[in-house]
């Protein structure tokens, strides 16, 4: 039995899109990310919720990558952000490091790389949350408690809406035109 790498069958399973995701990831991790392996398992297909353009999940074995297809669509500059945002998150995990966009580790770290993703700093902070009582919409006979504790945001949701799907809403118009990635799928 022949054994190969990743990036050979990410061409041979995906085509033209396999074998960009795969130089893709390897430039990246070398510039961005070199504590990650060199090489990732990586999927190209629908992630778990549909509306996702990536995914990264933890497997006994490490973690993995999923793209959707429709992203090599928008070309290789879309591919590439997709993949700084998915590998951030396996940087995180594999750091022991809280990998969700909420947390204090994703707004550190997306500080710290947009300098060299973005080619300019970006100077956010984590939104703070305060408890608030509103209004119990459940209130009577069977709820007697009038309000309700609540987390609020001190900060707009945008701009935490923004910070989950870093880098790509930092990139100014018309950054993402270019050539399409052939995808072989379904």
């Amino acid at each position: 039995m022949t054994t190969g790498s990743l990036a050979h069958a990410g061409a041979a399973l995906w085509g033209p899109a396999g074998a960009y995701l795969y130089a893709a990831y390897e430039r990246l991790q070398s510039r961005l990310f070199p504590g990650l392996p060199p090489e990732l398992p990586m999927v190209i297909g629908l992630t778990a919720y549909g509306h996702c353009i990536g995914l990264t999940r933890s497997w006994p074995s490490g973690a993995r990558i999923s793209v959707a297809p429709k992203v090599f669509a928008e070309g290789a500059r879309m591919v590439e952000d997709v993949l700084v945002h998915e590998m951030l998150h396996v940087w995180l995990m594999q750091t022991g490091l809280d990998h969700k966009h909420a947390g204090e580790p994703w707004y550190s770290e997306v500080r710290r790389l947009s300098p060299r993703v973005l080619g300019h700093e970006l100077d956010v902070t984590r939104p703070k949350r305060r408890s608030v009582r509103v209004p119990n919409p459940a209130y009577g006979p069977s709820d007697g408690r009038r309000t309700l504790v609540r987390k609020v945001s001190d900060d707009s949701a945008g701009l935490h809406a923004a910070m989950a799907r870093w880098p790509m809403p930092f990139r100014p118009a018309r950054y993402y035109i270019g050539p399409a990635i052939a995808v072989a799928t379904y």
